[in-house]
């Protein structure tokens, strides 16, 4: 080795290795509105999760959105309300530090701007750390409207913004009736319902279900499989024809019931229902 490349180096020196900001399986875990959260942030296309800051974040409203334009990663609108995507390329192990820390540096900005140079990586608060733990209100819309402060709709150039990026997005809603059970037409119909039930029993639940032949959202719909995002399970069932999501409820309403009953049946599974359950779980997929 030379002398020249044992020379101090004063920008290497300090640079201090940075630690690694720590997976969680679950990152929100504790609030009643964990199944809008993981919804939002992994397939609704457009809505909003309306939420108010603790009282050292100002006690402010702000909005949780599925994903803000151009990729930002939070934003404060000029009416002053912040906005932070769930869904990014700017990630961690753990989703809820990406969002805390986003929206605590968001509402720190002036009206109008984006949040520029933010590094996820840093450490920062959690969003159980910045928002209460009740929301305001949450929609899955069919516009992104809410990107733009009311007075702003009237605009040509912003409406025509909005109805483009509207065009691209998958019509979605929530089944009536259900609170994280999601609606939406692709190539067919389907319905990805978020549960917040232990996987485990879930699964048991399911395939004493799938046995029975009640595992289903009523005539003219099939489960056909589940996943596993943000800690969570999520069955999905499919539509044999165009169907809307009003048109699910009563069997959306009588699955939920069915589901609760068997996650707290304790009793052991037969032979049937296991090898049904075996099957669940060698075809369920996990997002990350």
């Amino acid at each position: 080795m030379g002398k020249a490349s044992r020379k101090f180096n004063p920008k290497k020196a300090a640079k201090v290795k940075r630690a690694p900001i720590p997976f969680v399986s679950r990152p929100f875990a504790d609030f009643p509105f964990e199944a809008q959260l993981v919804a939002l942030r992994d397939f609704i296309p457009s809505g909003y999760l309306r939420v108010v800051t603790k009282a050292e974040y100002g006690k402010q409203e702000a909005l949780l959105v599925s994903y803000l334009p151009e990729g930002q990663i939070a934003l404060k609108r000029r009416d002053g309300v912040a906005m932070v995507a769930l869904r990014s390329n700017n990630n961690t192990g753990d989703y809820s530090h990406d969002a805390g820390s986003a929206l605590a540096a968001a509402l720190k900005l002036e009206p109008g701007t984006a949040l520029e140079g933010f590094d996820v990586r840093e450490p920062g608060p959690r969003l159980q750390e910045v928002i209460e733990p009740q929301a305001l209100d949450f929609a899955v819309t069919e516009s992104f409207d809410f990107w733009v402060e009311p007075e702003r709709l009237e605009d040509e150039d912003v409406k025509q913004a909005l109805a483009a990026a509207a065009e691209e997005a998958v019509d979605s809603a929530v089944v009536p009736g259900t609170e994280s059970a999601f609606w939406c037409r692709m190539n067919h119909d389907f319905v990805r319902w978020v549960r917040t039930e232990s996987e485990s029993r879930l699964f048991d639940a399911l395939a004493r279900l799938k046995v029975q032949d009640k595992a289903d959202m009523g005539p003219g719909t099939r489960f056909i499989g589940a996943f596993r995002t943000c800690g969570l399970l999520v069955p999905v069932f499919e539509m044999a024809e165009r169907m809307e999501a009003a048109e699910l409820e009563a069997g959306a309403v009588s699955l939920d019931a069915l589901l609760v009953e068997e996650v707290a049946n304790d009793a052991p599974l037969t032979d049937e229902e296991r090898r049904a359950r075996a099957g669940l779980v060698s075809r369920q997929i996990s997002l990350r």
